[in-house]
Parts: C-alpha cells; sequence; structure tokens
C-alpha cells in the first residue's frame, strides 16, 4: 500500500475504501497488459490519481470498479502508444 500512503488517502473517504480494495487486483491487471510490475505500480497510481481528481471535481460513479478497470486500460493503451512511436523513430 505504499501509493494509496503516498497520495495520502483517507480512509474517511469512500473513493480510499475502493482504492484500496482493488489495488491488488489492478497491479494485476495492468502487470498483465504491460508485462511489468513497476510500471504496472505506476499505472495503478496513475489511475487513482485520476479518479480522485474527478471525484473531486464532483463526479458521481455508480460503477467504480469498471472505472478503475476502464482507466487503468486506457493508460494501458496511452503507454503502448508512446513506446511504439518512441520505438518507430527511434529506428
Amino acid at each position: 500500500m505504499l501509493y494509496l500512503s503516498f497520495i495520502n488517502l483517507s480512509h474517511s473517504c469512500p473513493v480510499a475504501i475502493l482504492l484500496e480494495h482493488y489495488y491488488q487486483e489492478l497491479i494485476q491487471f495492468c502487470a498483465r497488459l504491460t508485462r511489468n510490475r513497476d510500471a504496472a505500480a505506476d499505472l495503478v497510481q496513475e489511475t487513482y490519481a485520476r479518479v480522485l481528481s474527478a471525484q473531486d471535481k464532483g463526479a458521481q460513479f455508480k460503477e467504480p470498479r469498471a472505472l478503475l478497470y476502464r482507466t487503468a486500460r486506457n493508460l494501458v493503451i496511452d503507454l503502448h502508444r508512446k513506446d511504439s512511436t518512441r520505438a518507430h523513430y527511434a529506428g
């Protein structure tokens, strides 16, 4: 739970409880897609940051698990695009 303490979540926050609940599950999901556990941890941290930012802006989450997975999946796609672009220009 290093990343949870890093972003200083409070357990009084319902989203914080959800984030802690799905942390390992999301790490495994991202690690399967990236084949890199460190990259997966970074992606999950960014996922949490985006969900918390949306909550701060007043967003309501009907399906929080689906939101977490969709956000993480989109970040994995962005990472793959960035890596393929970098590889293309590197030659």
